[in-house]
């Protein structure tokens, strides 16, 4: 016996092998008479936020997505709604307008995509979607201002599953982002970076990343990155600053030049303003090696790379006397006149005038030792030290020749090679080249 009712509460057998067309035709869609009142609950509040839309002669059961100004919707068929709303009380159908149309986004060709829950408890698909949705855009910005990426991320939630890799890559956003965004998206399956459900291999990036940057700042000076803690997220500042490079909001590049900026002067006009946003109202960052950098930058502009490497203590000493000098201009002035003595010492003022620094000495000797050797020269080399000390353009090219054939160098070696070849009456083109001989 399988018993239907129709709205006016009569039944009907229709027998287990009913044509369910004949049935739904007759008005017989209800497993239970919908004019008796239950005393059990209500419909859940899902069914009652539903609508269902008629649109070029197809139906779809509606759902506006929370605080967001568009809707999702499922195409649907006659059975599927009255199977969707048996007991429960069904909304009217309804003919939307176009500008209204516009704002929906189709999720589903069936109801049958939507998890069992919303199915047969009349669970709401968007249970703690507003927390899910703002933590994901905390940890992905994008997803508040690119609809498609939303809409798809959306998508996988009301689902429960996992958007794939084709899914995203289908994307026009897909083609406007880095690797190391895609990477994270498909790694961390769009999930927020403190989602509980979040994969473990994401989990073990976000851990290994967090511990990896609150060492490099530490490293670089930055003395209280664990001690500034947002109430709210209850993450200290190196615990964010690492999940800014897990999330690819910051390159490893990126950071690493902001770590040492960081350790120098966090108020210096070259940190990021996400940075500087973060910190604002959570506390100061202490530096301990503010200076190093500046005084490491000098020496390099007057010494070089050969001579311009300071031991920690030399730095140490230098970079006290920088900060507690009257003001920035007055210590450059101290490590410019400090540096130039050394430099003095090392390319005489013979050579070259003393206001020279190794800058302006090597660049010139840099572009000639590249056009003969079709790479540039290693200047902690000998060699090029030598080249430096002579200054002189026929002895220059003599040690380059040298150093090249010594090194392999190939535009050298071919070059020994033709000459060879000729001072024999051998054509180039008869001989191996670009091997030692």
């Amino acid at each position: 016996m399988t018993i239907y009712y129709n709205e006016e509460g009569e039944s009907k057998d229709f027998g287990p092998n009913i044509d369910n067309s004949i049935r739904i035709a007759a008005g017989y869609t209800f497993t239970s008479d919908p004019t008796v009142q239950t005393t059990t609950t209500s419909a859940p509040q899902s069914f009652q936020d539903t609508q269902i839309w008629v649109r070029d002669g197809k139906k779809y059961v509606v759902w506006q997505v929370p605080g967001q100004p568009f809707f999702m919707r499922y195409g649907t068929t006659d059975e599927e709604i009255n199977q969707f709303y048996s007991g429960r009380r069904k909304p009217p159908e309804q003919t939307v307008t176009d500008d209204v149309w516009t704002t929906s986004m189709l999720f589903g060709v069936s109801l049958a995509e939507l998890p069992t829950d919303v199915i047969v408890q009349g669970s709401s698909p968007f249970n703690g979607f507003m927390e899910l949705m703002e933590a994901a855009i905390d940890a992905r910005p994008w997803l508040e201002t690119d609809e498609e990426v939303r809409n798809l991320w959306i998508q996988g939630l009301v689902e429960d599953r996992d958007i794939t890799q084709e899914e995203w890559g289908a994307t026009d956003w897909f083609e406007t982002q880095t690797q190391e965004v895609i990477d994270w998206l498909v790694l961390s399956k769009a999930r927020g970076i403190d989602d509980e459900n979040l994969p473990a291999d994401a989990k073990t990036k976000v851990a290994e990343n967090r511990l990896l940057y609150s060492q490099a700042l530490r490293d670089a000076g930055v003395v209280n990155v664990d001690a500034i803690i947002d109430e709210n997220t209850g993450k200290t500042f190196g615990q964010w600053f690492g999940d800014m490079v897990t999330t690819a909001e910051f390159t490893e590049t990126y950071a690493l030049f902001q770590v040492k900026e960081l350790g120098e002067d966090s108020t210096s006009t070259k940190i990021d303003s996400r940075i500087t946003d973060w910190l604002t109202g959570k506390g100061v960052l202490a530096q301990t090696r503010s200076g190093y950098a500046t005084v490491q930058n000098a020496s390099y502009k007057w010494l070089g790379p050969l001579y311009g490497m300071l031991d920690s203590g030399t730095q140490a000493e230098l970079a006290k006397q920088y900060r507690n000098a009257e003001s920035e201009e007055v210590g450059n002035e101290l490590l410019n006149n400090r540096f130039k003595e050394i430099r003095k010492t090392i390319f005489p003022t013979s050579l070259y005038d003393e206001n020279l620094t190794y800058e302006d000495i090597a660049t010139p000797w840099r572009n000639f030792t590249f056009t003969k050797l079709g790479e540039r020269m290693s200047e902690t080399s000998p060699v090029f030290l030598e080249i430096l000390m002579a200054n002189d353009a026929t002895k220059a090219a003599e040690l380059t020749l040298i150093y090249g054939a010594n090194n392999d160098n190939v535009q050298v070696l071919d070059s020994i090679t033709d000459a060879a070849a000729e001072s024999l009456g051998v054509s180039s083109t008869g001989v191996l080249r670009g091997v030692p001989t």
